[in-house]
């Protein structure tokens, strides 16, 4: 079924009427998560900072809870560390390095004080 030129403008009028007030704001969510980050005392760029790390935490296994907690750690060493001019890049390197760090955390150095007698016994046989 063809339709008439007329009848299209006219649909399309009805349509253009119909969401006439409507406005699209695609980044809202955005908007929302970066302006938590902002109203908490962060500068700009740390601001920026924590959230691109929000955004691609989000995108790892970890769950809301470890990543809610990662995140608030973060921010109280960033407002102690903003009070002496150092910067989240400072701190912690690129968001990429740090995500690598929250998922794989260096292993602890060994406790030498922990293994002073089972090393102390063992050096005594083997004398």
């Amino acid at each position: 079924m063809r339709v008439s030129s007329s009848e299209e403008t006219k649909q399309e009028r009805n349509a253009r009427k119909k969401n006439a007030n409507v406005q699209q704001d695609r980044d809202r969510a955005k908007k929302i998560v970066h302006s938590q980050f902002d109203n908490i005392g962060l500068t700009k760029r740390n601001a920026e900072y924590m959230f691109k790390f929000n955004q691609e935490i989000a995108k790892t296994k970890l769950t809301p809870q470890q990543q809610a907690d990662t995140i608030h750690q973060m921010v109280e060493e960033l407002l102690a560390g903003q009070k002496s001019g150092k910067t989240a890049r400072n701190m912690w390197g690129t968001v990429d390095q740090r995500i690598q760090r929250v998922l794989n955390p260096p292993k602890r150095k060994p406790d030498i004080k922990r293994d002073y007698w089972p090393n102390a016994f063992y050096n005594m046989l083997l004398f």
